[in-house]
């Protein structure tokens, strides 16, 4: 029988957990030490990831992040925009210990979220509520585009094209991409990324953990995409334009430059990320980039009925960018909390 036993987080660790998600064929960015620390920067909390060690060698990560605060304290794997967690291992042994333990670290706290690996959806842990998601991903080979990409996809590309639209990377094309996108929440009425969200960038290596396209028209900024990378897959994560070059289908250039680059350089799926099975637009605008599907689901173990007294607002100021429960489930009064 292997030695096996379960650690905290630990920096000695660090260049393991690193190998083991580049070596992983599910491998994400998300698992990653530089995740962490980005994911830290940018959200706050205390870190209480796992990792599996079977004789002397690591065999699996847990990401986990926890937040305290008025209503006691809220567990994810992981939190801030769907961030995918669960366990990476490379032994069934180190799954099921990573998974008892997760059981026990969710059970001492208020309300704990699991957010399942979108492609690997094997483990289930004890829970008291769920919620689905939809994955959408594009595989990639051959360093071209893939060839289930719709016909009016093509078109938007040629359109860009004609009008002569560029495609480069511009990591040092940040502050564009930040106004950018309050520009393009404010439009719609989005909730914008924290200002820590771009600062926190410096956590991870640009052209390795992330990457910045643009797309210019005689030297002027149109769109931008930011993407995260690891393992094989990159991230689908940011993409801005500007409202009056929408015509020009900048964001199609960057996509066709992007996907075929990340391809040539040996990723095998682009991850368009989750889908709420409500987003009709967003789903129909993946499938036509050769979007397959899935659904993957969330498990939230709550501990503390009372939380469902409160109202969504009160509970995302308590634990901003935490997962706490989903808020078709939430039984608040007229005034928010419980009488």
């Amino acid at each position: 029988m292997a030695d096996l036993r379960i650690e905290p987080w630990s920096a000695g660790r660090e260049a393991e957990v690193a190998a083991l998600v580049a070596a992983h064929p599910d491998g994400l960015i998300y698992y990653t030490p530089a995740f962490r620390r980005f994911l830290l920067a940018v959200v706050g909390g205390e870190c209480r990831s796992r990792l599996a060690i079977e004789d002397g060698r690591l065999t699996g990560v847990l990401p986990l992040l926890a937040r305290d605060g008025p209503y006691g304290v809220v567990l994810n794997s992981l939190p801030f925009f769907g961030s995918n967690g669960g366990i990476l291992s490379v032994s069934a042994a180190a799954q099921s210990a990573l998974l008892a333990e997760y059981d026990r670290v969710a059970a001492a706290v208020a309300v704990a979220t699991w957010i399942s690996h979108p492609f690997m959806d094997t483990a289930t842990p004890r829970h008291s509520l769920t919620d689905e998601r939809i994955a959408q991903w594009t595989t990639l080979a051959g360093g071209a585009l893939p060839g289930s990409i719709e016909s009016s996809a093509r078109r938007n590309i040629q359109k860009a094209r004609s009008e002569g639209v560029t495609v480069r990377e511009a990591a040092e094309a940040l502050p564009f991409l930040e106004a950018t996108h309050r520009e393009n929440m404010a439009a719609i009425g989005g909730r914008a990324k924290p200002a820590s969200f771009f600062t926190g960038l410096r956590e991870m290596t640009a052209g390795r953990d992330w990457r910045l396209h643009l797309a210019e028209r005689q030297g002027e900024p149109l769109a931008a995409l930011l993407t995260f990378e690891a393992a094989t897959t990159v991230e689908y994560v940011m993409p801005v334009v500007v409202e009056a070059a929408r015509t020009l289908q900048p964001t199609a250039a960057i996509l066709a430059t992007a996907m075929t680059d990340a391809s040539a350089r040996g990723f095998t799926r682009w991850n368009w990320g989750g889908t709420w099975l409500t987003q009709e637009g967003v789903y129909r605008f993946k499938k036509k980039w050769g979007a397959d599907e899935r659904r993957y689901r969330y498990f939230i173990t709550l501990n503390d009925p009372s939380l469902k007294q409160h109202s969504a607002a009160a509970l995302a100021a308590a634990y901003p960018w935490y997962f706490t429960l989903p808020y078709a489930s939430l039984q608040p009064t007229e005034n928010g909390h419980a009488h």
